[in-house]
């Protein structure tokens, strides 16, 4: 994680520079401290002792990811992924919508254009439905659920963290959900809006999807079998 985090402190810094902050690296002016403190804080959020999944790698990971492509409005696309899981709850079900106020909360700080706040703003709360409104918003959405269609080993890697997340729910009802999360996404004509995403991950997310799907059908039903 201190890795992720060093790799992700060079992030913020040329992204600061990208938006005409002038930001040295842990600088001593006040707009400069209150730049870092927007990271820092970032930081404490995606490092809570609750995510096993929306941490500080996975940010780096979604970065990593759009770094190989040509994106539109990069500097709005890179806010929205710093902001998008700022607040994670997993016992709520508002937590795009918080996360999004805070960005636009922190930006104002920052002395970023409100057009800019409020677009970052429009991002994140893309994120709640993964249904994008427009062809930048598919960028974000897709290396969001680029996990989807990873390795097999990476994938169940990524469901057991997501398990973990949801600890505090009881298994049937866990096995329910995830069910019908999953088989929302396998029913849609396309899981990726955008053509480079959807020829590399497409056949392999609904691959691991629909074997996630029968493992826990799978589970239910030798488990209801036990109680008969």
């Amino acid at each position: 994680m201190k890795s992720a985090r060093n790799k992700l402190a060079r992030r913020w810094h040329q992204l600061m520079g990208t938006l005409g902050i002038a930001v040295a690296l842990r600088g001593k002016h006040a707009f400069e401290e209150a730049a870092w403190g927007v990271f820092e804080d970032l930081c404490r959020r995606y490092s809570e002792p609750h995510r096993a999944y929306h941490n500080l790698s996975h940010l780096e990971a979604l970065f990593s990811l759009l770094d190989e492509y040509e994106i539109p409005e990069r500097p709005a696309v890179a806010l929205a992924v710093w902001f998008h899981d700022a607040v994670y709850d997993s016992t709520r079900t508002d937590n795009e919508e918080r996360s999004a106020l805070l960005a636009q909360t922190q930006l104002k700080g920052l002395e970023l254009k409100a057009s800019l706040r409020e677009r970052v703003g429009e991002l994140i709360r893309a994120t709640q439905t993964h249904q994008p409104t427009d062809a930048t918003a598919a960028w974000l959405l897709d290396a969001d659920l680029a996990i989807l269609g990873s390795e097999p080993q990476v994938y169940f890697a990524y469901a057991r963290a997501i398990r973990l997340e949801y600890a505090w729910m009881p298994q049937e009802r866990y096995r329910e959900g995830r069910v019908r999360i999953l088989t929302g996404f396998l029913e849609r004509p396309q899981i990726y809006h955008t053509a480079p995403f959807r020829q590399r991950f497409e056949a392999r997310a609904r691959q691991n999807l629909t074997e996630e799907v029968l493992r826990l059908r799978k589970t239910g039903g030798e488990r209801s079998q036990t109680l008969t």
